[in-house]
């Protein structure tokens, strides 16, 4: 197409304004008298260079891209074609019209794609994480084979858990006992407790630990949906008390603890855990802690149930029975935590049995960490009746003025009963806990 001319004294036709006419948005007269340059550019005393160069640079710059972009859906689409030969995505994808129209590239680079691939094989493996503090979701490298569906998934979890125990889940079992347990001590490991003797003896409780201690997001997510699955199961269609062993309901009820103490699954899945805490809760009802016969009251319809009152810890060993009163106590500091935050439940009510256990454990002088479990039982204990004290100040606070020195004499007594507890949970005491003691004796207070 041929170009108009520039005729002197008018604008310049579409497209032919000089560099600084075109930059200024303005008209780019030719000069009546022949001169080189627009009136413009002479009367500002400025160099008069024509735009076809900025122009065709433009155009360039344009059908590069254009050429890059058109390379680039080429190799994308052999890398999806070579991931549905390898059976890694689903071969029902299919490609779109503007990928089809390029398919004919693709046979003159295999070399290419290929080297493509083995770079996006590298940088999927340098990106694999996991955003745990967040509970954000992690980018993870997709196994060889075809993805599992939720039945699969389901069936695959079950297996790892009847499996033998791993590398892996040995390093999560110790790292779990040196980094998460001492927050909330409710269970106690002796030094010759290992990975696979806890799958032998507590088969769920070595699963919710794995559970807890997952690598990332997404695999914590799906091993969560199973577990609560199966634990919800077990404790509903159990079979009859007297047929379930004490060892049974311990691991169940320890595995529910560690569960809610240390998932992120109401995080991620944004539910509350209020649930699983009742479930913990049924179940601190069915251990029996030794108490006498005639403490307990017996069904006059059932024939059975002056056998099943019979205290079946009679013989249990003092560790057994520590064991029993940690977890009893962790039920309670969890069930207050969970209902303080969600306040959709009620806490474990405050018992006798209680009262023993909590002595008892401040009486082991052999495990250190169950000072610290009985200064957090202690001080949910104090937050407990600090809160029902308030509800109840609220509710007859249209009383006389007369009526509010018994409730600033039981707050002062509540405030030294806490300052005795922060000076039982001294440094010199607990010197490995004291984030922990700060952030409970605050939330008390």
């Amino acid at each position: 197409m041929e170009k108009r001319r520039r005729v002197p004294g008018r604008s310049a036709p579409y497209g032919q304004a000089c560099l600084s006419c075109f930059k200024s948005k303005c008209k780019c007269i030719v000069r009546p008298d022949g001169g080189e340059g627009c009136e413009r550019c002479h009367r500002l005393n400025k160099s008069c260079h024509s735009g076809d160069s900025l122009r065709q640079r433009t155009t360039s710059k344009t059908q590069k891209a254009n050429a890059r972009i058109a390379e680039l859906e080429g190799k994308l689409e052999g890398l999806v074609s070579l991931l549905q030969e390898r059976k890694v995505i689903d071969d029902t994808a299919t490609p779109s019209p503007r990928r089809r129209s390029l398919s004919r590239q693709l046979d003159r680079r295999p070399a290419e794609i290929d080297d493509d691939w083995d770079d996006v094989q590298n940088e999927t493996e340098d990106t694999d994480f996991c955003d745990a503090g967040d509970g954000a979701d992690e980018l993870q490298r997709p196994a060889t084979g075809s993805p599992l569906p939720q039945g699969g998934r389901a069936a695959s979890l079950t297996s790892h858990a009847e499996g033998p125990t791993t590398d892996l889940e040995a390093n999560q079992f110790d790292g779990f006992r040196l980094q998460q347990l001492p927050n909330c001590p409710f269970i106690h490991f002796s030094a010759d407790v290992t990975a696979i003797k806890l799958q032998v003896e507590r088969p769920t409780l070595h699963r919710a630990i794995v559970c807890v201690t997952s690598s990332s997001a997404r695999e914590e997510q799906a091993k969560a949906i199973e577990l609560k699955r199966l634990l919800s199961d077990a404790v509903i269609s159990q079979p009859p008390i007297d047929k379930v062993t004490t060892d049974d309901r311990m691991d169940l009820f320890l595995a529910i603890l560690v569960f809610i103490s240390w998932s992120w699954d109401h995080v991620l899945t944004r539910t509350s855990p209020s649930r699983l805490m009742m479930l913990a809760m049924s179940l601190a009802g069915e251990i029996n802690f030794p108490r006498s016969l005639s403490s307990r009251k017996t069904n006059i319809f059932d024939s059975k149930a002056v056998d099943r009152n019979i205290n079946p810890l009679g013989k249990m060993t003092v560790d057994h029975l520590l064991e029993l009163q940690r977890a009893l106590l962790g039920c309670f500091v969890l069930s207050s935590a969970v209902a303080a935050h969600f306040g959709e439940i009620d806490p474990l009510r405050w018992t006798p049995e209680l009262d023993e256990a909590l002595a008892s454990i401040e009486a082991h002088k052999q495990c250190p960490a169950d000072a610290t479990l009985a200064a957090q039982a202690r001080l949910q204990l104090l937050a407990v009746d600090a809160a029902q004290a308030r509800d109840q100040n609220h509710a007859h606070q249209i009383r006389a003025a007369v009526s509010m020195d018994p409730a600033m004499l039981q707050v002062k007594g509540m405030l030294l009963q806490l300052q005795d507890i922060r000076n039982a949970m001294s440094p010199m005491t607990l010197p490995k806990y004291r984030k922990i003691q700060r952030i409970s004796t605050n939330f008390t207070d």
